[in-house]
């Protein structure tokens, strides 16, 4: 039996190519997924060997645990501290040296006058540490010397000894020499880097006297684990202390939501193509089933039949799993690519090195070949039970083509129950979100098991135009679709899944951002929006003059501007704002619990929801705000929720009048203004106007209300371009299936097709009756996958308390007629070879 097994896989290569090809697809999904997360942390601990020798860095605490910028990858500091604190780590036993780094908003004005808002700026003391990081020239060594980094310079042509100018903090631009160009693994390529030497950096960009973090060096024997140990016992509470490796890892390694978006994703993909799997043995093995019976009629029992069916299964799907593996390194490649696109991760590793742990290798050899034995085994069991002599005859080897009045009434009742679980479950208490979890699993296995059912009508359904417009050509391709529904079913789950998962995503997404536009249109009411130019964790301010400006432009009504600071509040970080409530309120009102915004006076202070659950605060509750110039006492008069989706209101988390801000520091930067146009006057023209007015201050940009609202629309572009590549495998998978099957039927119905030729078919009409199977096949899957996926979107929006639902029917309509025509498109093989078998070898046929 054994040699009979390799004999016959040797003998069917043709046959079991096309089932090694499913396989390969899913496993290269899963391998894939494997190879790109620890790729992605094997770069985070090399990065840890490059990143210019900081064994131990440390931060305070800071109001968020956030350790790196979700839109730069940079390091987050906490709030400033002292010189002294520098001093003190400096003489902690274990320590070879401390330095302070200070960072804050510079910006690199182009030579065009501009400022790239596409990097996030970074200003940034830099000292003798970073020399072997420098490509050309030296480290800044006094005021008026600044380092840039690569990219950068390579963007601008700059080098070393040009003079460029600079905003720093929202000032006035200032002349400054290029003295270095830096190359180190420490900054993204999202980041624009200014370099300034210690004292100046500590003079410009934060408070005097203080530091951002500090950067620890080991002596000699001290490991990085022991001195983060023991600088965080010296240094007390209120700091916090990082390894080096710890931070690269950290800033390379996707977080846990892209392992599981990953995950999930290479669960569906190996899901549905152990379907396409199962389908490609049933067929054939009912091809076979005469060479089985001729097996059992010379002594072969039928265990021993089913384990050389398992043994043949077992070794596909090896050579397909090895297969599998090598094609994931290009999954990898290109999931790296989109995913940094993206913005999921931070490191880009399309054409890394892979790496390829044992683990990634046992895991791809086990999905593969387990997959493929799991797959064969009920098709292996069903063509052993048919008696050898029953076998022999020559209308035996046909699939069942009979759904079960079993099937069909468990199928209905988990389909009406499980529409019954989600509509109960779409309240947004918290304590029913378990009757749509349960309800949607409940209806999608209820449309799996009346899957034959719904094949058998629909194609008669979906198949009527194809009659109609085909003539007799298209009556046989209906009638095929409906004469075995079991295979037809099975050959249109796959990608009835992708197309479920996609309607399920587009509905949610479409549901989102009409909530995300709701918001929007209720809560920003100004017609102009002004913000330092470019990105990051650093908040970029504005001078004092562009307010003056854009105060005096005609065509504006009011002009609202929104001060920051850092401070702590309730005893912990925060970022307090100030503006004036009358102006701010009428410009941004939000939903409010308490005073309105517009009536909040001196003494009083507004609470965003997520803070005053996060602190426990209430209307009324006293609050404390300490900041260096001592602490003050405020009452909570109003809370207020932030709109749905990434827009932030510049209220931040605590907000104050003008005059109460004005008390907690001397800072006069303005982070963002708002302004309303004057009565006849567009949102255009006064844009236009107070762009006009800020032409001189190169580090702002303005954006009208129709701008803001597109950026909003928007939000979700990056994630669905990731999800989307993610379930076009899927859908790949899903019409290899479809062709898969339909090769396979071919040979299977070799003497129907030559009787077909032998009364006047011809070979282009041979051709269109398969390609119309296919069609009406990607037809059921087309209505029944969308409707079932905008259907859970649907639930899922109302779950989630949103208050807008929105069901986009034109996306669905072209996903759908898209997967039609890709669908016809994967026939085109199938319906070639069917067209070219000989007539009289066709009938012959046994």
């Amino acid at each position: 039996m054994l040699r009979y097994t390799v004999r016959s896989v040797l003998a069917h290569k043709a046959r079991l190519l096309l089932t090694a090809a499913a396989i390969v697809l899913g496993v290269a999904m899963v391998a894939g997924t494997f190879i790109l997360l620890d790729t992605a942390e094997a770069g985070g601990r090399d990065l840890a060997q490059g990143r210019h020798r900081v064994d131990v860095t440390v931060r305070a605490v800071p109001s968020e645990e956030e350790v790196f910028s979700d839109e730069t990858g940079e390091f987050v500091p906490g709030p400033p501290m002292p010189l002294s604190t520098v001093e003190r780590a400096a003489r902690i036993a274990g320590v070879a040296s401390a330095v302070g780094v200070t960072v804050g908003d510079a910006r690199l004005i182009a030579r065009d006058g501009h400022v790239d808002g596409g990097r996030a700026p970074l200003g940034r003391s830099i000292d003798a540490s970073f020399v072997p990081d420098l490509r050309a020239g030296r480290v800044p060594g006094r005021a008026g010397e600044i380092v840039v980094d690569r990219a950068t310079a390579d963007d601008e042509g700059i080098g070393v000894g040009d003079r460029v100018r600079i905003l720093v903090s929202g000032g006035e631009p200032r002349d400054v020499a290029v003295v270095g160009v830096l190359d180190s693994p420490e900054f993204t390529d999202e980041v624009a880097l200014v370099g300034f030497d210690p004292a100046t950096a500590r003079r410009l960009l934060g408070p005097s006297g203080t530091v951002g973090f500090i950067e620890v060096h080991a002596a000699p024997g001290i490991g990085e684990r022991r001195l983060r140990d023991g600088v965080a016992s010296a240094l007390g509470g209120g700091h916090q202390a990082f390894t080096g490796a710890a931070l690269a890892s950290e800033r390379t390694r996707p977080d846990d939501l892209i392992r599981q978006i990953l995950l999930v994703a290479s669960a569906v993909a190996l899901f549905t193509g152990a379907f396409l799997i199962r389908n490609t043995f049933s067929i054939t093995l009912a091809a076979r089933t005469r060479e089985l019976a001729l097996l059992r009629c010379v002594g072969a029992g039928r265990g021993q039949l089913r384990r050389s069916i398992l043994l043949e299964a077992a070794i596909v799907g090896a050579v397909a799993a090895a297969l599998g593996l090598v094609a994931g390194v290009g999954v990898a490649w290109v999931l790296g690519g989109l995913l940094h696109a993206g913005g999921a991760i931070v490191t880009d590793v399309s054409g890394a090195a892979p790496r390829i742990l044992p683990r990634t290798v046992a895991t791809a050899m086990a999905v593969g070949v387990i997959a493929a034995a799991a797959s064969a085994w009920g098709p292996a069991r069903r063509a052993t039970r048919v008696p050898p002599v029953a076998a022999l005859r020559a209308d035996v080897f046909t699939l069942d083509r009979r759904a079960s009045r079993i099937r069909t009434a468990v199928g209905a009742v988990a389909t009406a129950g499980g529409v019954a679980a989600v509509l109960a479950g779409v309240s947004s208490d918290p304590a029913r979100s378990s009757f749509l979890q349960a309800g949607a699993i409940a209806t999608a296995l209820g449309v799996l098991i009346l899957g034959p059912v719904l094949a058998r009508t629909l194609s008669h359904v979906i198949g009527a135009p194809a009659g109609r417009a085909r003539g007799i050509v298209g009556e046989l391709a209906r009638g095929n679709a409906a004469r075995n529904p079991v295979r037809t079913a099975a050959t249109l789950l796959p990608l009835t899944i992708g197309l479920a998962l996609t309607g399920f995503l587009v509905t949610l997404a479409a549901g989102t951002e009409a909530s995300s536009l709701d918001d929007f249109d209720r809560t920003i009411h100004a017609d102009v929006h002004v913000a330092a130019a470019g990105l990051g964790p650093h908040r970029p301010r504005m001078s004092p003059a562009a307010l003056d400006r854009l105060a005096a432009v005609p065509e504006l009504d009011a002009v609202s501007p929104f001060r920051s600071t850092e401070a702590t509040v309730a005893g912990r970080e925060g970022t307090v704002t100030g503006a004036d409530p009358a102006l701010a309120g009428r410009m941004l009102a939000p939903k409010v619990t308490g005073t309105p915004l517009s009536d909040l006076g001196p003494g009083g202070m507004a609470v965003s929801r997520e803070a005053a659950d996060d602190r426990h605060l209430a209307v009324g509750s006293p609050v404390t705000v300490r900041t260096a110039r001592g602490e003050r006492a405020y009452t909570v008069r109003t809370i207020f929720d932030a709109p749905r989706g990434y827009f932030a209101l510049p209220y931040g988390d605590y907000f104050l009048t003008s005059s109460d801000y004005a008390n907690l520091t001397e800072d006069r930067g303005v982070t963002e203004i708002y302004a309303t146009a004057r009565d006849g006057v567009g949102q255009d023209a006064a844009r236009a106007a107070a762009a006009q007015a800020l032409a001189a201050h190169p580090g702002v940009e303005v954006t009208d209300r129709g701008e803001m609202r597109r950026e909003v629309a928007a939000e979700l572009d990056p994630a669905l371009r990731v999800y989307y590549s993610l379930l076009g495998l899927v859908i790949v998978i899903a019409l290899f299936g479809v062709a898969n099957t339909l090769s396979l039927s071919i040979l299977e119905r070799v003497r129907e097709l030559g009787l077909l030729r032998a009364v006047g078919m011809d070979r282009r009409q041979v051709r269109s009756l398969i390609r119309w199977e296919a069609i009406i096949i990607a037809g059921i899957a087309a209505v029944t996958g969308p409707v079932l996926g905008a259907f859970l979107g649907w639930a899922t929006t109302v779950a989630l308390g949103l208050p807008e639902t929105a069901v986009p029917v034109a996306n669905l309509a072209l996903f759908t007629a898209v997967a039609i025509a890709m669908t016809a498109v994967a026939a085109a093989l199938p319906a070639r070879r069917a067209a070219r078998i000989p007539m009289l070898r066709a009938l012959s046929a046994d």
